[in-house]
């Protein structure tokens, strides 16, 4: 399962997962939680080989018969992985988050809900062990990878791109691990 948001965090991410995790014959989940809005999928809503999402004339996203340009990143990123390992079946889950539950909490429950092996997420920042969020949340604990691989029953590995090359990762087991790519 790889964790997609729209950035180069989650791009790196699965860039990285192309070239060292996914083999043939895999299936991937392409899990995108929404924010809580009342609007858009609702939770429990999910496709299986991207029925849901269809490119328009215009390139938008079409969503259960709605445009909605915001969704074009897991269409790319289902690209990707077809061009590349075209054995590999990619299917796109979406959920709403629910608003008494944070993103990490709803990750995790659907990894253990679809018995995943493995849990891919980008991380931005450059040190992993004692560092935390900017802003209003910094004091509030481990940022979002941190704490998936902290609480993950399953691997789960947090890919960072350096930009001189190759990527950082971090496991239960490995901080900072550097693989030069």
């Amino acid at each position: 399962m790889l964790v997609a948001d729209p950035g180069r965090e989650t791009i790196s991410a699965l860039e990285w997962a192309l070239s060292h995790a996914f083999v043939e014959n895999d299936e991937v989940i392409l899990l995108h939680v929404e924010p809580a809005t009342g609007a858009g999928l609702r939770r429990g809503t999910s496709s299986s080989s991207f029925g849901f999402l269809r490119r328009t004339s215009t390139g938008a996203a079409e969503v259960d018969g709605r445009v909605d340009g915001e969704y074009e990143f897991l269409a790319t990123m289902k690209a990707m992985c077809q061009a590349r390992h075209p054995t590999v079946q990619v299917n796109i889950e979406t959920v709403e988050m629910d608003e008494r539950v944070d993103k990490a909490t709803m990750i995790l429950a659907e990894a253990n809900r679809r018995n995943v092996d493995m849990i891919i997420i980008g991380q931005r920042r450059s040190s992993f062990l004692g560092s935390k969020l900017s802003g209003s949340i910094a004091n509030k604990g481990p940022d979002l990878p941190e704490f998936l691989i902290e609480q993950s029953k399953c691997l789960c590995v947090a890919v960072q791109k350096k930009h001189s090359a190759g990527y950082v990762l971090n496991t239960k087991t490995h901080k900072n691990f550097w693989l030069l790519a």
